[in-house]
Order: C-alpha cells, then structure tokens, then sequence
C-alpha cells in the first residue's frame, strides 16, 4: 500500500499528498471510492456483485485487509521535502527520528529557518489530490484475493 500511495485510515480512504514525503490526506469514503471502480467496465465486471460487501469490509475502521495509516498530530510537513515542524517543541526538524505515522498536514511554506507566522498553519492549507489508479486496482486485488481464500477453504 505504502508503494501504490494510498492507505485506509478509519474506514475512509487516504492518498500520500504528490509534494509530501510522509503526509496523507482524505481522498473519499470507502464507498465512494468504489463507485469510481464502477466506471472502468473492465474492473466494473468484476466487482459488481461484489461492491456493497467491499464497501462495507473497507469502511470498517476496524478492516485490516490493508494496513491503516496512523496520524501523528504534534507534525505539520512543510516544503522543501523532508521538514516537519514539530508542534510541541515549535522547531523545524528535517526528517524527524520520531515520527509515528502521517504528519497531521502538509502545508504550502517555505522554510526560511525562522519560526514561522501561524497564519498558514492555522489555516491549514492543506493539498488535495485525485484518486489513482494503481491504488483502486491494489484495493481490487486484495479483495478478491481474500474472497477467493474465504470461498475455497
């Protein structure tokens, strides 16, 4: 999951942020998420029948089909790639040891070494991004593969 850029977090589909090395962000509900699957006739075949079950299995934050993600909200990931600003301690650390998970925002701001304004964190100017593709077809295939494992045994 962690390659494809997608990952489940409560029940609700998350995608890594294009500019960010560690920070995800809500993409859509499991169900909405499969709903687009449905417009792809070739996967739409496949999983049909098949939709509300998968909708229901993923949007249980409980689902470990695929590892969730975790928050890890004393972060903020600013730009140039690889600075967080550690809330607690209001310092800038690059690539931090002690990160647990997705930092709790990525935010558009330039680290000049000064403790920032807080407008921008406040506002939290956070970048959304569209669903891919490879992450709907992992999603898919780790389904199905679990359904095909439930039927045969």
């Amino acid at each position: 999951m962690i390659d494809l850029d997608c990952a489940l977090f409560n029940g609700d589909v998350y995608e890594k942020i294009e500019r960010s090395t560690a920070t995800y962000t809500f993409s859509s509900s499991a169900k909405d998420f499969l709903m687009t699957l449905l417009e792809n006739s070739e996967i739409a075949d496949n999983i049909a029948t098949y939709v509300f079950g998968i909708a229901k299995l993923l949007s249980d934050p409980a689902c470990r089909i695929i590892k969730p993600i975790t928050i890890d909200y004393d972060y903020i990931e600013v730009e140039p790639k690889g600075f967080f600003f550690n809330i607690p301690k209001k310092i800038f650390i690059r690539n931090p040891t002690d990160l647990k998970g997705s930092p709790r925002a990525f935010v558009i701001y330039k680290y000049t070494g000064k403790v920032p304004y807080p407008k921008p964190f406040v506002e939290g100017n956070v970048i959304n991004i569209l669903l891919s593709f490879n992450c709907i077809k992992y999603i898919l295939d780790q389904f199905l593969y679990h359904q095909f494992k439930k039927t045969t045994l």
